[in-house]
């Protein structure tokens, strides 16, 4: 059985974190909200984050013309005004960079806060 294991990686011009076990691979940019790019079931390669082909992964510039992926929109996902703050399209949580906090890897685990 393959151990889980976290590599750094470069998408778009973004660092991203690609993390792996037997059965899933996903790829996750911090600097675009913690977006989860891309997940697979590795047995059967199938990719359940839906990506278009046709539009470039990109830093936004806090409008979602990249949808790609799995993304919060939190609180909102059109812009608008929350208690006098202005939000942006996808809330204010998709559109700002997340730190990582922690990874932590055992021999079973990959564990990843942001």
């Amino acid at each position: 059985m393959a151990q889980p294991s976290i590599q750094k990686s470069v998408v778009g011009g973004m660092n991203a974190l690609v993390l792996e076990n037997e059965k899933i691979r996903t790829v996750i940019l911090p600097e675009m909200g913690a977006r989860i790019l891309s997940l697979i079931y590795k047995p059967t390669e199938t990719e359940f984050a839906w990506r278009s082909p046709n539009v470039p992964i990109k830093k936004t510039n806090e409008e979602l013309e990249n949808v790609s992926g799995f993304f919060d929109c939190i609180p909102t996902t059109d812009p608008c005004t929350l208690r006098g703050k202005k939000l942006p399209i996808g809330g204010e949580v998709s559109s700002k960079p997340w730190k990582i906090l922690k990874i932590e890897k055992t021999r079973t685990s990959v564990t990843l806060k942001m």
